[in-house]
């Protein structure tokens, strides 16, 4: 027989598939996100995480399927009215996955099909995942509660199998 213990003060993070919501120019199929209308190149598809994390570690994840499409995927507390609002993202196009922190770039990285690309939280730091591996850490402190918004610029791009994890 299995027993839950709960201990006071323990979070456990569950992952679970972000739900989409204030949907424009695109998709929602589960936890991927598709560019079908709007103008191609134009920042004017995306969507927004129901979920949020809301106070200390979390991460979001995703799947890249074609790395030539131009999109972002990030984090940030309040609204987004375009790229340049988003605290801690990462832009897709390519090849190349850069880390772009309010639109400044920080930092790039080779990227392929099937290659999973995450933002965590952790210990009040923000950093940023290819396949498991840490490629950039952020000087920037988070501030919450935080939301996945996206953009998606290229006709067809996505975002793919987006988890979302938040022990706050």
């Amino acid at each position: 027989m299995l027993a839950a213990v709960v201990l006071p003060g323990l979070s456990l993070a569950a992952t679970q598939n972000v739900t989409w919501i204030n949907v424009t120019n695109a998709a929602a199929n589960g936890n991927t996100l598709t560019k079908t209308g709007g103008c191609a190149g134009c920042q004017d598809a995306g969507a927004s995480s129901q979920q949020q994390i809301a106070s200390g570690d979390g991460f979001v994840e995703f799947t890249v399927v074609d790395p030539a499409k131009l999109r972002f995927l990030g984090l940030t507390s309040g609204g987004a009215k375009n790229v340049d609002d988003l605290a801690f993202a990462l832009r897709v196009q390519t090849g190349m996955v850069e880390v772009r922190e309010h639109n400044q770039y920080k930092a790039n990285s080779p990227v392929a099909a099937n290659d999973k690309l995450r933002i965590a939280i952790e210990g009040g730091k923000v950093k940023y995942y290819k396949n498991g591996a840490v490629f950039y850490t952020s000087d920037a402190a988070p501030q919450y509660p935080l939301v996945v918004i996206t953009a998606l610029l290229d006709s067809g791009a996505e975002v793919t199998n987006v988890v979302i994890s938040s022990a706050g």
